[in-house]
């Protein structure tokens, strides 16, 4: 077993075998020494390598995840507190958005 850490406004991921198993909200964690943890910025769009519709299974995570749909010819703006943060390209997005953000589209 190893101890992870995760910091307030990040989440992490736990992956076992390549497959995803949980989330792990702030705090103090013990996971598998083989798993792998993924630790996500909840200021930004989440850069997933899986499917998405696999990690929206899990009931916690999906209540976290903010989805975003933009078609080809839209153009998302992304803004934190009023601020222009990003923006969000053609495609399907996850956000963990834990503060108030405003997309515009």
């Amino acid at each position: 077993m190893k101890r992870v850490r995760i910091n307030k406004g990040k989440t992490g991921l736990v992956f076992r075998n390549g497959d995803y198993v949980k989330v792990l909200s702030a705090g103090k964690h013990w996971v598998r020494y083989t798993d792998k943890v993924g630790i996500c910025n909840m200021s930004q769009p989440l850069s997933l390598s899986m499917e998405l519709n696999i990690l929206l299974q899990d009931e916690e995570l999906a209540k976290m995840l903010t989805i975003v749909e933009v078609s080809d010819k839209d153009l998302v703006l992304r803004f934190e507190n009023g601020v222009f943060t990003g923006v969000l390209s053609t495609g399907r997005k996850a956000c963990l958005l834990e503060r108030p953000h405003q997309l515009y589209l």
